[in-house]
């Protein structure tokens, strides 16, 4: 059966004329509705309660996204593992307790799956309220290991990288544990009604390519076989370079950071879906950003499987209105 939605059909190679758009990050920062709820709620307040994260999730409805994106953080899973997650005003994720090597996986606790179920919630929410298709997402098991690691803000990835450096084995086992955990979290995503998913190993672009090779990318290999088995479509993304080393897995598609030339990866991988790529600065240069967008346009123009999107999420700072602008321009207005 041919799916009516703009964004499956590109997944399924399947769209004609315009491609559908959505954006990394749009249910939240940038929206003034969402930060009256900030107002009121702390940010794992509205990730915990299913009715404030499928109100938030709903809220870039009216601008003409073709996807709606679930409320939460790729380090909500992580909670579970008693490491004290937190979120202080303008720092950013914190763990009061991060992971040390002389601990290892051992000193983590079980991923608790009961204990997400509002995330579940809050997707059959959103499903009931909504027709558009609901994207589901986790955290790579490289980048949830780095906050693990680091602490927080992972920087350089000194610690991350030493502990991989110096003791591969213990490495190797802290990413087997997070990605069977990721492989969970996703199920219980997908069995809520998530119509595809995305996994973010945003912090790859701090590893040379044969770091990513050798450690990284036989656990992203193991997520795309499961998820391949539920017959549901799954993205990466990564921040940098790596681009052509995800694709080379065979995802159903590959999220391009705006650094990428989307061009050279649609001519190396010629079936693989492409999601990308605005630079997320462009939304803040009004007079600028017809002009980039449509160069984009023009370089997709009958890319059947391809799908508007930034090269990371929209920046706190981001009118409303520049959303509202490159939908209209990717609609055809």
């Amino acid at each position: 059966m041919r799916p009516s939605s703009p964004l499956l059909q590109a997944l399924y190679g399947e769209r004609g004329g315009r491609p559908p758009v959505w954006f990394m990050r749009q249910a939240g920062r940038a929206l003034p509705p969402f930060r009256r709820l900030r107002e009121e709620h702390s940010f794992l307040e509205l990730c915990h309660d299913p009715m404030l994260a499928a109100a938030v999730t709903l809220l870039p409805e009216p601008l003409g996204v073709d996807a709606l994106v679930i409320f939460s953080d790729i380090l909500i899973p992580i909670e579970t593992y008693g490491v004290g997650l937190s979120y202080p005003t303008g720092i950013g994720p914190k763990i009061e307790h991060p992971l040390e090597r002389s601990q290892g996986v051992d000193e983590l606790f079980p991923l608790n799956l009961e204990a997400l179920s509002f995330v579940g919630e809050a997707i059959r929410r959103v499903k009931r309220e909504s027709v558009l298709p609901v994207i589901g997402f986790a955290g790579g098991p490289f980048t949830l290991a780095s906050y693990l690691i680091e602490g927080g803000h992972v920087g350089e990835l000194k610690k991350t990288k030493q502990w991989m450096l110096d003791d591969p084995r213990s490495f190797a086992a802290l990413m087997e544990r997070l990605t069977y955990d990721t492989i969970r979290y996703l199920k219980l995503q997908v069995d809520a009604g998530a119509d595809l998913l995305q996994v973010f190993e945003t912090w790859l672009t701090h590893l040379p390519g044969h770091i990513v090779i050798e450690h990284v990318l036989p656990h992203l290999r193991l997520i795309i076989e499961e998820v391949r088995r539920w017959r549901v479509p799954l993205i990466l993304f990564s921040r940098g370079p790596h681009s052509p080393l995800l694709a080379r897995l065979e995802p159903t598609g590959v999220s391009v950071d705006h650094t990428v030339d989307l061009q050279k990866m649609r001519e190396a991988f010629p079936n693989l879906v492409l999601q990308g790529n605005l630079d997320p600065s462009a939304l803040l240069a009004p007079h600028g950003l017809r002009r980039e967008v449509e160069k984009i346009l023009t370089e997709r123009e009958g890319d059947r499987s391809f799908i508007f999107n930034l090269g990371h999420g929209v920046l706190p700072e981001t009118p409303v209105s520049s959303l509202q602008e490159v939908i209209r321009i990717v609609k055809g207005g």
